[in-house]
């Protein structure tokens, strides 16, 4: 698996494929959140026992990965 953290000599750190890998990279980790959350949330549903801190705190986390998303759009 390609590790988008060690880039060679020919494509620095600081250039718009970093940017652009950073953002593709949050958006495969977004998804996987929010599917994540959702298999939880139905399985805690279907077993009759919520956890709300548990799923709160399942969501602040999507929602740290949105927010860094859309600073990193914005540029």
């Amino acid at each position: 698996m390609l590790d988008v953290g060690h880039r060679g000599p020919n494509n620095p750190e600081d250039g718009p494929s970093t940017t652009t890998d950073r953002v593709q990279e949050l958006e495969k980790q977004h998804r996987g959140q929010l599917l994540g959350l959702g298999a939880i949330a139905l399985e805690m549903h279907q077993s009759g026992e919520i956890d709300t801190d548990y799923l709160m705190g399942l969501a602040a986390e999507v929602a740290g990965t949105e927010e860094e998303l859309r600073l990193l759009r914005a540029g």
